[in-house]
């Protein structure tokens, strides 16, 4: 029987993650930015009062919370564009693994039955943007802590600076598997629902086939599994596992 293995979105993954790895980015620029100008703006003498330091890093870091409150606020068009171009590709993806398993079969598959935007779509966009909300609120939780700590100790603003550097490269690092994950996540939910609106009741599992696949799921590699009662690839965190559509004549 003819099958086709949907394709995994890699490009769009690439490039939503590249953009909240460039909102990291902006969040330490803007956010360096601020506290470099707030530092000016003191004395020598008002360095040595731990009091007033503390007071000058908050209102820095207030006023940097306020431009990505504001400002540069995720927004939720900018997201759904994102998710829509993903929730096409998987689409089309699913279309074409139903179309390859009928082929040569008696009875066609009617890939002409709407495909109805929503739910899904609607869902993602609420948890992405929220998701990008938690890249910055643990950010300045993380700048916050990183700045009262080292004025307590009495460290020097180089050392503190060198220690919210490291914590960015935390920030980006969670960015990225943002991307990665909610990548797969909609991708597989829009494959199993437009599967199963063409009538798909089963499915094999796919692996990547590559050092980062786990082996939970190596193990299910080719095997079949029933849409009704089992686990949708691409829902476990970082997954970039895909079903591939099968069916008998006597399904339709």
């Amino acid at each position: 029987m003819a099958s086709y293995a949907p394709k995994y979105p890699r490009g769009l993954e690439r490039k939503y993650r590249l953009e909240l790895k460039l909102r990291a980015d902006l969040l330490y620029r803007v956010t360096m930015r601020i506290l470099r100008s707030f530092v000016l703006k003191a004395d020598s003498e008002e360095w040595r009062d731990d009091a007033i330091l503390l007071a000058w890093l908050k209102r820095a870091l207030d006023a940097a919370k306020a431009l990505f409150n504001g400002q540069f606020a995720p927004d939720a068009e900018e997201v759904r564009q994102t998710g829509s171009q993903v929730e096409r590709h998987a689409r089309h993806q699913a279309e074409r693994s139903v179309a390859a398993a009928k082929r040569g079969q008696a009875h066609r598959p009617r890939l002409n039955i709407p495909y109805r935007e929503g739910p899904i779509l609607d869902a993602w966009v609420n948890e992405n943007v929220k998701l990008i909300r938690s890249i910055d609120s643990r950010w300045f939780d993380d700048v916050e802590k990183v700045i009262t700590e080292g004025a307590r100790e009495g460290r020097a603003l180089a050392d503190i600076s060198r220690d919210l550097q490291e914590r960015y490269g935390v920030s980006k690092s969670r960015a990225d598997l943002i991307g990665r994950d909610q990548m797969a996540k909609l991708n597989g939910q829009v494959v199993a629902k437009r599967s199963q609106s063409l009538g798909v009741r089963r499915y094999r599992w796919s692996t990547s086939k590559d050092e980062r696949v786990r082996t939970s799921h190596e193990k299910r590699e080719g095997k079949e599994y029933s849409w009704s009662d089992s686990p949708i690839p691409g829902q476990e965190i970082q997954c970039r596992c895909v079903a591939i559509s099968i069916f008998d004549d006597e399904e339709f």
